[in-house]
């Protein structure tokens, strides 16, 4: 509904003052997605609620090489980690790059896995660099508001020029 983003961080905020906490750092994702066809599941998005609330914006999150599956989701570095190492939770992993096309791995020992998720991925999934996402910074505290660096200037959208012309003068 409207203003539910609004009131979840007014909520978080409320509560982690609540527990003791001094602060608290979230992160928006600006990287457009795409499925592996070209269309568009995922604008990104900067953080204009935070920018709205005063968060203090402290620039971006380390960049890093993201796996995108045929639907445009990302399949976390966790995942893969789990995957390659038997942990629990490694089914949901194996069972999204099946579901996406890749083979069914020979076994689920963990030094099966291991051996299988290089060509899975290299079956189903594209490599894509991903710039970073953009870290807002919440003061919960005077004391803690106070120390916050001085915020960055806030991202942008690059909105393109729009042009007005008289149609009268069009031939």
């Amino acid at each position: 509904p409207f203003n539910a983003e609004t009131f979840f961080v007014a909520r978080c905020a409320k509560i982690l003052t609540r527990s003791g906490l001094a602060g608290f750092v979230m992160f928006s994702d600006p990287f457009p997605r795409t499925t592996a066809d070209g269309a568009a599941v995922f604008p990104g998005h900067l953080g204009v609620l935070y920018q709205g609330l005063g968060a203090c914006f402290l620039g971006r999150s380390h960049a890093d090489t993201v796996h995108l599956l045929p639907d445009g989701r990302v399949l976390s570095r966790r995942t893969l980690a789990k995957i390659r190492a038997g942990e629990r939770g490694w089914r949901y992993g194996v069972e999204a790059l099946v579901a996406a096309g890749a083979t069914a791995p020979a076994g689920t020992s963990a030094e099966a896995l291991r051996a299988w998720v290089g060509g899975a991925l290299a079956q189903v999934t594209r490599k894509v660099r991903h710039p970073g996402n953009l870290k807002y910074a919440f003061g919960l505290t005077p004391g803690a508001r106070q120390d916050l660096p001085a915020s960055l200037p806030y991202p942008r959208i690059e909105r393109p020029v729009c042009v007005l012309f008289d149609r009268r003068a069009a031939p």
